[in-house]
């Protein structure tokens, strides 16, 4: 009787260190924030010294950079979901910016947002969060359903895509709101509990 219940106490005591470092190893899981951009390049002079200096101050001079670098393809919308879902344009069929071989509905279509970084996250416990320009073709007429996967989506929607000082979002496949004076770049905050 006394072995069987010094070996329940050390199951006990095992099993709460256990979950004690669970509960550690959850606590510092890292935080990351990939940044898609588009449309830097030489012809563009987009890694010349006047462009973006305030992203080359708070990102490239504290971080890393790369001299050889390669895309799966140099068309936005194709990239991101490659990039999003770590399959080359010709593997996904998503090869353009519109219909036929792009586009939102496409992208539906496809489902492409069932098996992607976002849901993956989501799965390891992450909270995720995407804002900005997402695919041109996500616009005032097809932005509900949102992709599947995000915590927060917060996307431009076209036509506004462009309008870099009159933007508009939709917030989780919500109502396209409109931000005059406002600027495209911004973020809606806290991912939430």
């Amino acid at each position: 009787v006394n072995v069987k219940g010094k070996m329940k106490r050390f199951l006990n005591v095992m099993l709460c260190l256990g979950i004690m470092t669970v509960s550690a190893s959850v606590a510092r899981r890292p935080n990351f924030i990939v940044i898609l951009v588009d449309d830097l390049d030489e012809t563009q002079d987009s890694s010349g010294e006047l462009a973006m200096p305030a992203t080359k101050r708070l990102l490239r001079d504290r971080g890393v950079t790369f001299t050889n670098h390669f895309v799966t393809t140099p068309i936005c919308c194709p990239s991101r979901v490659s990039l999003l879902r770590g399959q080359l344009g010709h593997n996904t069929n998503f090869t353009d910016v519109l219909g036929p071989h792009g586009g939102y509905a496409k992208f539906r279509a496809l489902d492409l947002d069932r098996e992607w970084l976002p849901t993956w996250l989501q799965k390891a416990g992450y909270k995720t969060l995407y804002t900005g320009k997402f695919i041109v073709d996500y616009t005032i007429r097809n932005y509900d359903p949102p992709p599947s996967g995000w915590t927060v989506f917060d996307a431009l929607v076209h036509p506004f895509i462009f309008e870099y000082y009159s933007p508009a979002f939709s917030l989780n496949g919500g109502q396209p709101r409109m931000y005059p004076g406002g600027w495209s770049g911004r973020w809606v905050g806290p991912i939430g509990k």
